[in-house]
């Protein structure tokens, strides 16, 4: 019928330095206990990253903030959110960009590349792209010029490199 049935706030405005940067906002669908759709609603892609969880029932089952974790984790976004189970144990984590949270909204990694101008990947493709490299891997092609591994392919449970690009690459 098209009616409400009900409805949740998104993550609140607040920290954020300028519109653009607040009105960044992403949904995603991701099993994050192996069995059930929780709802995946996040703010936030340039600095600080904020993402609730919801179960089937839209009841809250985690919150998390990319100042809250002890690595930099904000501005780490990607303009998509995807999930994948990147750890192989039956329940998706989820992919914000150059950071991954687990399943229970914990950091998992950040920044494979450790570049301080390299946290904000324009593209990011999740999938089994290396046959020969057992599980998932990550695709990056990083928004701000590089001298180098501009573009690149990193393990998806641990962000380790597996390739990247060794020539200059611009956006």
């Amino acid at each position: 019928t098209g009616e409400i049935v009900h409805k949740v706030l998104w993550p609140d405005r607040t920290g954020y330095e300028d519109y653009n940067w607040t009105s960044r906002n992403l949904m995603g669908v991701g099993y994050l206990d192996g069995k059930r759709p929780h709802l995946l609603v996040q703010r936030g892609t340039y600095s600080l990253i904020k993402v609730d969880a919801y179960d089937p029932q839209l009841n809250l089952v985690w919150r998390w903030k990319s100042t809250d974790e002890k690595e930099k984790y904000s501005g780490s976004g990607t303009h998509g959110l995807h999930c994948a189970d990147v750890t192989g144990d039956g329940r998706d984590e989820i992919i914000l960009g150059s950071a991954v949270l687990g399943h229970d909204g914990r950091g998992l990694w950040t920044n494979p590349m450790h570049h301080k101008l390299m946290s904000h990947p324009d593209i990011c493709y999740v999938g089994q792209i290396d046959p020969s490299t057992p599980g998932l891997e990550i695709f990056y092609g990083f928004e701000t010029p590089q001298p180098r591994d501009g573009a690149c392919l990193v393990d998806a449970p641990t962000g380790k490199l597996l390739w990247s690009y060794d020539g200059p690459t611009y956006h």
